[in-house]
């Protein structure tokens, strides 16, 4: 794991200090992996979530180096939007009570941060009433 350690920082062009800067680690900690060292299940964990690599391809070589770019298209560019809304429908109809105001929260500063134009308006609950009108993909 050490070679394919050193190739992705070399991939990413980062230095062995700011690749431990990313990490938040000394840049000993990333010179002792390089040469061989164990590197800790912790660690392999940020590492894969913060340079989006997958663990298959750090730890044994499998596969692509890198997770697929996700698909952050602005909602205008789907072809069927209410397909977004059903999912966000169903994603809302699982969350426990206590997190769907934060949830809620989250997909207004998406629209609000990204100036799509978008409004969000009711989404409905599994109970079948409206959570809040200013909520839910239009």
């Amino acid at each position: 794991m050490n070679e394919r350690l050193k190739q992705l920082r070399k991939t990413l062009g980062l230095k062995q200090r700011e690749f431990a800067e990313r990490l938040d680690i000394t840049t000993a900690a990333i010179g002792n992996w390089e040469s061989g060292r164990l590197v800790p299940d912790a660690r392999i964990y940020q590492i894969c979530k913060e340079f989006r690599v997958r663990r298959e391809w750090l730890e044994r070589g499998e596969g692509e180096m890198f997770e697929p770019e996700p698909d952050v298209r602005p909602l205008g560019e789907y072809e069927d939007l209410d397909v977004i809304n059903e999912l966000i429908r169903r994603i809302y109809n699982l969350l426990p009570e206590d997190k769907r105001g934060a949830f809620r929260d989250y997909l207004s500063k998406l629209t609000d941060d990204k100036g799509s134009g978008a409004k969000i308006v009711g989404i409905e609950t599994m109970q079948g009433g409206t959570v809040n009108q200013n909520f839910g993909a239009e």
